[in-house]
C-alpha cells in the first residue's frame, strides 16, 4: 500500500490541524470506549449523493409505450405462466402492504372502482418486468394464487359479507366480477441502452413505495454479477462487520457493497464527473456502470473480489469493531457512535483493501489509536470548516461524508483522508 503526502489542501488542512490537537486530546482506552452506547445504531445514516441528471439524452422518437387495456383473468394467466418477472428478491418486499390494505385493493376491483395505471417494461414479446404497481401486482397474486398463504379478506369497508373469505370462497358472480375487470397497462417496449431504461425506471417509478436506486438495477441489470450480490450480502462477515445493522429490504446493503466494489476496482482516484469520456455524470449512474461491468466480469474476478471483500471486512471488524463505518463523537465518558454512514463504509473498505496482512495485524495491535486518530480528525476538519467562510471552503472529512457524497472533490477528500489516517498510525 502506497499512502503518501498528496499535497492536497485537503489532507494539509486535516493534519495541521490534528497535529496541534494531539498534546491536549486523549481519548479513553478502548475498555472504558465500549461503556457508551450513544447514537442511533439500527440503521444507516440518510444521505444525500447530490443531484443529478441522466448522463446520455436520448431521442423521444426512439421511446415506444404501448397502452392497452388488459382483463384482470389475462394478468393472472400470465403471473401464472411466470410471464411478468417477480424475482425472488423482489418477492420478499412485494409484501410491504398490510393485510387490511391489500383486502381494499380487492374490495376496490369487486367495486369497480378504476385503479392507477400499471408500468410494465417488456424485455421480449413474452416477459415483462415491473416498473410500477409491485404492491397492487403481488397482492393480487397472493389473493388468487398462493395456495400455502392465501390473502384472507379482512378490514373491509363495504363488502363486510366478504370479510374473512379467501379467492376460493368467494360467490361466482364476484369471480366473475374480479376475472372480467379491466386495467390499463402502459408496456415500454424493449431499449437497448440501459442508461435510458434506468432514466425511464426513476422517472415513472413514484409511487407510494417506488423501487430504491439498486432494487432498479437489481431489475435492469440481471445476471452473475447480481446473483453475486445476493449471495455476499448474506455473508456472516459483512453482517458481523456492520452488526448487521445495514437492512437489505430495499437492497441497501447490496448498494453498500456494490458502491466499494466500484471504487475498488475502478479506482477511487480515477472518479470524475465532469470528465466527458467516463459514462457517468452522478454517483447514481456509476453505480449502473459498475453493476453492468460485475455481470460481464470473469468467475475468476468475481472471485477475488470475494476474497478482497471478506479480508477488508475482517479487518474493519478486528480494527474499528462496534464503531466501523460511523461517525464518532467523543464524550467525557467514551465515544458515541452515529449510524452506518455509507460514505465512510466505502471509503474504509477500499483502503483496508489496499493493506497488507502485516499492516492489518500493526494497526489491529493499535487500534484504540486509529479510532482515536479518526475522531480527532474528524472533529479537528469540522472546526476547521466552521471557520471558513465563502464559496473557497475547504472540502474536509465531515464535509465528505455529509452532504453531496457524490461531489468528485468530495469521494477523493474521504478517501485520501482515511488513507491519511491508516499512514499515520503505522508510521507510529
Amino acid at each position: 500500500m502506497q499512502f503518501g503526502a498528496s499535497g492536497n489542501p485537503c489532507d494539509q488542512t486535516i493534519f495541521s490541524v490534528a497535529s496541534t490537537m494531539a498534546a491536549s486530546a486523549t481519548l479513553p482506552i478502548e475498555n472504558d470506549l465500549l461503556l457508551v452506547e450513544g447514537g442511533q445504531t439500527t440503521s444507516v445514516e440518510e444521505e444525500n449523493a447530490g443531484a443529478g441528471v441522466p448522463h446520455v439524452p436520448f431521442d423521444p422518437e426512439k421511446l415506444d409505450v404501448k397502452t392497452k387495456p388488459l382483463t384482470l383473468d389475462s394478468l393472472v394467466k400470465r403471473l401464472t405462466h411466470n410471464e411478468i418477472e417477480l424475482s425472488p428478491d423482489f418477492q420478499r418486499r412485494a409484501h410491504l402492504w398490510t393485510n387490511e390494505r391489500k383486502s381494499r385493493l380487492i374490495e376496490s376491483i369487486l367495486l369497480r372502482i378504476p385503479l392507477p395505471v400499471f408500468y410494465f417494461a417488456a424485455k421480449d414479446a413474452d416477459h415483462w418486468l415491473v416498473v410500477d404497481g409491485l404492491q397492487r401486482l403481488s397482492s393480487i397474486q397472493q389473493f388468487v394464487l398462493n395456495k400455502s398463504d392465501p390473502l384472507v379478506l379482512s378490514g373491509l369497508e363495504y363488502l363486510t359479507d366478504l370479510e374473512g373469505k379467501k379467492w376460493s370462497d368467494l360467490p361466482r358472480s364476484y369471480v366473475r366480477r374480479f376475472e372480467e375487470y379491466e386495467i390499463t397497462v402502459h408496456i415500454i417496449q424493449p431499449v437497448h441502452d440501459k442508461t435510458v431504461m434506468t432514466s425511464i425506471f426513476r422517472r415513472i417509478n413514484t409511487g407510494g413505495l417506488p423501487l430504491s436506486d439498486q432494487e432498479i438495477r437489481h431489475a435492469l441489470f440481471q445476471g452473475p454479477g447480481s446473483e453475486w450480490l445476493g449471495r455476499i450480502v448474506e455473508h456472516p462477515m459483512f453482517k458481523a462487520s456492520t452488526e448487521g445493522k445495514i437492512d437489505d429490504s430495499r437492497m441497501e446493503a447490496r448498494e453498500c457493497i456494490l458502491r466499494y466494489l466500484a471504487f475498488y476496482t475502478y479506482g477511487w482516484e480515477n472518479y470524475s464527473l465532469s470528465r466527458e469520456d467516463a459514462g457517468y455524470n452522478t454517483l447514481g449512474s456509476f453505480l449502473d456502470r459498475a453493476m453492468e461491468r460485475l455481470n460481464l466480469a470473469s468467475d475468476q474476478d468475481r472471485d477475488k473480489w470475494e476474497d478482497d471483500f471478506i479480508r477488508a471486512s475482517t479487518a474493519a471488524k478486528n480494527i474499528l469493531g462496534r464503531y466501523a463505518f460511523r461517525k464518532v463523537y467523543a464524550t467525557d465518558s467514551g465515544i458515541r457512535r452515529g449510524p452506518i454512514n455509507k460514505a465512510l463504509y466505502e471509503a474504509w473498505m477500499v483502503s483496508l483493501t489496499d493493506l497488507t496482512e502485516k499492516q492489518i495485524q500493526r494497526l489491529v495491535t493499535s487500534k484504540g489509536r486509529v479510532l482515536e486518530t479518526f475522531e480527532r480528525v474528524l472533529h479537528a476538519q469540522s472546526t476547521e470548516e466552521n471557520r471558513s467562510s465563502g464559496s473557497g471552503a475547504p472540502v474536509t472529512l465531515m464535509s465528505a461524508i455529509s452532504a453531496t457524497t457524490g461531489d468528485t472533490a468530495r469521494v477523493h477528500c474521504r478517501h485520501r483522508v482515511i488513507r491519511e489516517i491508516l499512514k499515520e498510525c503505522l508510521d507510529n
